[in-house]
């Protein structure tokens, strides 16, 4: 949904790119329509929705970090349920090893760095986000605590630790999809929960 979205023009002297860097600091709503005047040199004019979230608390605190496009199978958490999440467990966070399971935009470990944890590794079968993640590390100056990673949250889980470089991990939270393909509910959950168990 653009409405009430931050609309800013975009030329080939001014691209997404500048865009992006024009953006940072700044508080864009849900996301921000990126209005390219003449790119391909047609006439033409094209919308890119830019979809932001915001961290919520410690060293990034307000900093903006890129979202999920649309075409990417993804729901990140809410901002309300993120500071809920967030609040249980602020006492456990300093000096945590977490592990972030279907990372998805990398929201969780991002927040979680930000507010002192040691380290976070993402986990995710999707390419497409693992670079998302890798690119809001190095947006938010995180990349040196974190690694994204490609696998499979329901096949075998015992590689992680080895990946990650720490025996085990302190916090582990997973945000599965709530249905599966078939549209069963808890269809990823159940299962990630015995392995992780």
């Amino acid at each position: 949904n653009a409405r009430g979205a931050e609309r800013i023009p975009c030329s080939q002297d001014h691209g997404v790119a500048r865009v992006l860097e024009q953006l940072e600091g700044e508080a864009p709503d849900d996301g921000v329509v990126v209005d390219d005047d003449d790119l391909s040199g047609q006439e033409r004019r094209y919308s890119i929705i830019i979809p932001f979230m915001r961290i919520i608390a410690g060293g990034s605190r307000g900093r903006w970090f890129k979202g999920a496009p649309k075409e990417l199978p993804v729901h990140p958490i809410s901002a309300r349920i993120k500071k809920s999440v967030f609040d249980i467990l602020r006492p456990r966070l300093e000096g945590a090893r977490v592990l972030d399971l279907y990372a998805g935009t990398g929201a969780v470990g991002l927040e979680a760095l930000s507010r002192g944890a040691q380290s976070a590794f993402f986990v995710d079968r999707d390419k497409r986000c693992l670079a998302v993640v890798e690119e809001n590390m190095k947006r938010l100056d995180l990349a040196a605590k974190g690694r994204a990673c490609y696998g499979d949250v329901l096949q075998d889980l015992s590689w992680i630790p080895f990946r990650a470089g720490v025996p085990d991990f302190d916090i582990i939270y997973m945000g599965p999809p709530y249905r599966d393909a078939e549209n069963r509910m808890l269809a990823y959950s159940t299962p990630t929960l015995a392995r992780v168990a």
